[in-house]
This record gives C-alpha cells, structure tokens and sequence, in this order.
C-alpha cells in the first residue's frame, strides 16, 4: 500500500464527529487535507474553462445587514458604482460562449437592478446554464415570481434570518423585511421554483434554529443553508460573531428526527473550509466584482484581471496560472483561526482586493478590528424575539391558499380507498395510501386548506393544525413523485389540459377514498 493510500485510509478511519471538532482550527484542517483526508474536494488541476461563473450585479443593498460578507451596507452608503447592463450583458455572452455549465447571479441585491437580472436570468437559462439567483425577497412580486417561474433549472436562494419577524427584522435592519421575505418564497413556490433558504446564524438567533427550520418545511422549500456570519466584509469591522457550531448540529438532526430529509439542512463551516483546502483544490470557478474585477471565489481577495478590459477567457487563463501564487498561499497560511481574518491586512470585501498581475505585496496585517466607517447600520434594537408559534401561523396563513393542478396520469382504486398510480410523464408507477389519494383529490379541487378540511370531515374531531400538517407532508410527496404541479406553473395548464381526458375517472375514485 502506498504512503498516500495509507494515509488516506488512516484519516478516513477517523470518526466524523472527530473531524468537525477541528472547528475553527484551520491547522487540523489543513493536516486532514495534506494527509489525504479530501475525497471529492480534491482537484489537481483547473478545467480547460470555468465550468461555473458567479455574477454580483450591485455592491448596492435596500437592507442594513451589520454582518453582510460583501459589505453591501458600506458599498451603498458611499454610492459605489456598478459595471453597465451593457457590460453586464456582455460578460454573460461570453461566458456562455465559455461553456459554463453553472451561473449565480447575487449582489448586493440582484433585484434592485430589476430588469438587468430578469433578462441575464431568463438568457442564461434559455442557453441551458444551470441559474441561482440569490436575494433577500422584498422586491419580489406577482410579475417577478411569474417571469422567474418561467426560467428552466432556476433555483432561488432567499435569505431569511430569523424564525420570526422581530429577529429577522432587527439583524437585517428593515422592519416588514421577513414579511416580505416570507411572502417572496410563497409566490416562488406556486410558481414551482425550487426555493433554498440562506440563515446567516448569529448569537441573537441561534436559540431559534429549530424554529427556523420548521418554518422552512411549513414553507415547502428545498433546503436551508445554515452558516454562520464569518469575520469578512462588514462583520470584519465590528462585532462578535462566533455561534456553538456542535449546537447547530444537533439542532438539524432533531430536525432531521422530526422531518426525515423532506428539507436539506446543510450546517456550512463557513470561510475556513475553502482557506483549508486551497492548496489542494484548483479553481473551476470565477467570480465578477460589481466593478469588474476577477476574482476565483468570495474567499481570495486577488483579482486575476478587470472586464471590460479583459476578457472571461484571458482572466481564466491567469488563474490556470496563477491560482497557486504564493501570496496567496502566504495569506492563507497566515489564517489560523476566525479571529485571524479581521487582523489580516486583505480582509475579502472588507479590503482592496491584490492584483495578482502586478508585483504588490500583501498589506501588513493588524492588531485591532479597524473602526466602522460612520453612519454603518447596526442592529435594529428593542425588537426582541417574537413568538415563533405566530410567525409559523402568519406563513401558513399565505401557505393555506396554494393550489396546486393533477399531473396527467393514469389510476386504479384499492380496496381500501388507496391508488396505484402511474404518471404519463416518465412513466412513473407507485401506490398512494387512502389518505394522500383524498389529499391529492382535494388540492386538485380546491387549495391546501381545502384539503385540510377534507381530512377534518372524514375524521370528526381532528386537530386543524394536525391535518394541515399531514396536508403538507402529502403535498411534498406528491410533488416530489410528479403527481402535483403548483397551480400558477409553466406545467399546470397543459397538466389540466391533459387531465381532461385522462383524470376524470381517477379524480371520482380518490374522492371516495378512506383513510385506513
């Protein structure tokens, strides 16, 4: 056995909880890589091409987030100015030109360059890139939601902070920002636009984890992206940030106990993994600066280059070259732990970023955090908490009038009031127990409230909250089998099209089903 396959197989051996105790240790992290302990995160080389390019259209934010990792409160406080559409549009031709397979587009806040994001969106996604928008909900609308909900392959990132409105509202500095938040994944969702939630934890809501993530399967999102706010760009200048990272842990799997893996929670180490594993991992990335300039990803501060002066291609090129330069490596070395970043003289976002094409060296590094710039937004004060039990009432107030169209299929009664069912498209076969046969009838018919009711009459005496619960659950199901599309989607009106000659039979059987 060689050296490398033995210590591979060595690290490997070591238990996971183990190996996520190095927490902020990036010297334990770094020895896991070099030891061989990298699986999949290992690659040698870059690509030929960027398989995937990440787009901030704005420096420019509408909220006030004092953790905010591109600084975005500072950026529009001072009026910075962003690349022209024109630009912008010709940096999204050439990297579909480029091959790029993947493209997030984010800020700042994408949106508050409305048009300019819904046509990138829309033109990425019509060349079959794989497209993620990131945004914080406010500006998202009945048009939006429609225009996105039309884009194949989108998937939607909307960061919700807190389980209820005073603890997103008082982190993000805007008061009706979770409200609008909220409402921005709901109208995504009866678009069928595959939501994620991004939850910046923090000391002020990490007692709230679990509530947070049960107002994201109430929601009937994806997943829930769970990470805590990393001493860079605005949380670089001022305060303290570290949360219990084991307690997040234990907090997604009671989750996970509760919701099986219906939502994807994903616990992020944050910053430090991708500094551990920069020696091993080559680039298949770039990142465009709202002022141009080349980056490989959020975590180096190095520019590679400056569009519109230079082009995707030469930019790409510079980092096949140069990704390993050692001011690079010497930065990265210097970070050993989290409270290592705010003293670095190259702080990302918080600091000028280094030109890798010229001869600087890197800035000397510092003993203090530097001073907050004036007039940077803090957290809104006096909110409190809130009570999670009435924010989780209001999203389901919005959750309760969904409805949903019957994907054209093909079905048998069982005895007991259950369906086989095969759905046309795919072909797809599988049996449904009496109760998600009169749940799926009862959507088709009505909205999720009328399906809760259903199960109420066919059940006297049943907790309300209780059945719209299992309504929910039913519905995940049944979307995730291809039995029910949201009602206001691209695919509902040839579903119910279609389903005029192929469901009608089906439709009176489920609704005489029982509930075993």
């Amino acid at each position: 056995m060689s050296p490398q396959v033995l210590t591979r197989t060595l690290v490997r051996r070591v238990p996971t909880r183990v190996r996520d105790r190095a927490g902020d240790s990036l010297r334990l992290r770094r020895l896991a890589h070099r030891l061989g302990y990298a699986g999949e995160r290992t690659r040698e080389a870059p690509p030929v091409r960027p398989v995937g390019v990440k787009l901030e259209l704005t420096a420019l934010c509408n909220l006030r987030c004092p953790f905010c990792y591109t600084d975005s409160p500072r950026a529009t406080r001072e009026r910075r100015l962003d690349l022209s559409d024109d630009v912008w549009r010709g940096v999204v031709g050439e990297a579909i030109e480029l091959g790029v397979l993947e493209a997030v587009v984010t800020g700042g806040e994408p949106l508050l360059r409305r048009e300019l994001t819904l046509e990138l969106v829309e033109r990425l996604g019509a060349a079959g890139v794989g497209v993620t928008m990131n945004t914080n909900g406010w500006f998202v609308d009945e048009d939006i939601a429609e225009r996105l909900g039309a884009v194949p392959s989108l998937h939607v990132k909307v960061s919700i902070d807190g389980a209820t409105p005073e603890l997103h509202d008082g982190a993000r500095g805007a008061i009706g920002s979770w409200e609008r938040a909220v409402r921005a994944v709901d109208l995504l969702r009866r678009r069928g636009v595959p939501v994620h939630l991004n939850h910046v934890v923090t000391p002020a809501n990490h007692a709230y984890v679990g509530d947070l993530l049960e107002l994201a399967w109430a929601l009937g999102v994806a997943s829930v992206r769970l990470t805590e706010a990393f001493p860079v760009g605005a949380a670089a200048r001022a305060g303290e940030w570290a949360v219990d990272r084991g307690a997040l842990r234990r907090a997604a799997a009671s989750f996970r106990a509760r919701r099986g893996e219906d939502v994807r929670v994903n616990v992020v180490p944050g910053t430090l993994a991708g500094l551990a594993s920069i020696e091993s991992l080559a680039p298949a990335a770039l990142l465009v600066r709202p002022d141009g300039s080349i980056w490989i990803h959020s975590v180096q501060p190095f520019a590679f280059g400056r569009v519109p002066d230079d082009s995707l291609a030469e930019c790409w090129q510079r980092i096949v070259r140069g990704w390993r330069d050692p001011r690079i490596a010497d930065w990265a070395g210097a970070i050993r732990s989290r409270d290592d970043m705010p003293r670095s003289g190259l702080a990302p976002y918080r600091d000028p970023a280094l030109d890798v094409t010229s001869t600087a060296s890197l800035p000397s590094r510092g003993d203090t955090h530097p001073e907050p710039p004036p007039d940077l937004p803090e957290r809104t004060q006096g909110l409190g908490a809130g009570s999670p039990a009435a924010a989780r009432a209001q999203a389901l107030e919005l959750v309760r009038e969904r409805r949903y169209a019957r994907a054209p299929m093909r079905a048998v009664e069982e005895a007991g009031g259950g369906l086989y069912v095969r759905v046309l498209e795919g072909g797809r076969v599988f049996r449904l127990n009496a109760q998600a046969a009169l749940v799926l009838d009862a959507c088709t018919a009505g909205t999720l409230a009328d399906a809760g009711l259903a199960l109420e009459a066919r059940f006297p005496g049943l907790d309300p909250a209780r059945a719209l619960d299992d309504v929910l659950m039913c519905i995940r199901m049944l979307e995730a089998r291809g039995a029910l599309v949201p009602y206001e989607s691209p695919s509902a009106t040839s579903s119910r099209s279609a389903n005029a000659d192929t469901n009608a039979e089906a439709s009176a059987v489920a609704r005489t089903a029982s509930i075993p």
